[in-house]
């Protein structure tokens, strides 16, 4: 079951990385991928951070039952889409195909929250002044 594997399939450097994060770290360190370091830190921007907080229980409730029906590989086997859909719980109603269901009236509030986001973002091309950073992962 490919759940089950994080980690264990060989990486260019046989280095585990189960997080995003890490995968974002190797790119932008290894010149085999373009520029290393083009990637700036953070600028702890706290209005989006609390933002991103706001927003997740929506977000989490229109992505996570469409990322289980999509053909990704790691969603072949229905073991593995339940292993999913139990480590990623979402709010109540935890229902996935629920949650599917109530897409009309999810939408709306998504909506007005990408409103709230727009006036954070700095450029079509970066979120904060600085340039592409951590602040746009």
């Amino acid at each position: 079951c490919p759940i089950f594997e994080v980690g264990t399939k060989g990486q260019p450097d046989h280095k585990v990385m189960p997080e995003s994060m890490d995968i974002v770290d190797f790119i932008d360190s290894d010149p085999m991928f373009g520029p290393v370091n083009a990637i700036k830190p953070s600028s702890d921007r706290t209005d989006i951070d609390e933002w991103v907080k706001k927003a997740r229980p929506c977000m989490r409730r229109l992505t996570s039952p469409r990322y289980v029906l999509s053909p990704l590989p790691e969603f072949h086997f229905k073991d593995a889409r339940d292993a999913y859909i139990r480590n990623h719980a979402i709010p109540e109603p935890s229902d996935y195909t629920e949650n599917l269901k109530m897409t009309p009236e999810i939408l709306p509030e998504i909506n007005g929250l990408l409103k709230e986001l727009e006036p954070m973002i700095f450029s079509k091309e970066h979120v904060s002044e600085h340039g592409i950073s951590r602040d746009d992962i």
